[in-house]
């Protein structure tokens, strides 16, 4: 199952790969907003983490009524 496991995720590294290249042709531009990805998406996590917390901060200064 292991051997399985690791054959699947090798064919998924590749088909990214592939997808990749074919996806730079077309856009000039694509290359670069793939540097930029892991910004983004720090940034939104981060965006994501505030949004969370104002929520639990408003869930606990609320009254439980059980």
């Amino acid at each position: 199952m292991y051997l399985q496991i690791k054959k699947a995720v090798l064919g998924f590294d590749l088909f990214a790969a592939w997808s990749m290249q074919k996806a730079r042709g077309p856009f000039s531009g694509f290359g670069e907003w793939m540097h930029r990805a892991p910004y983004i998406s720090c940034a939104i996590l981060i965006l994501l983490s505030f949004f969370m917390a104002w929520q639990g901060l408003l869930g606990l200064a609320q009254p439980h009524t059980h």
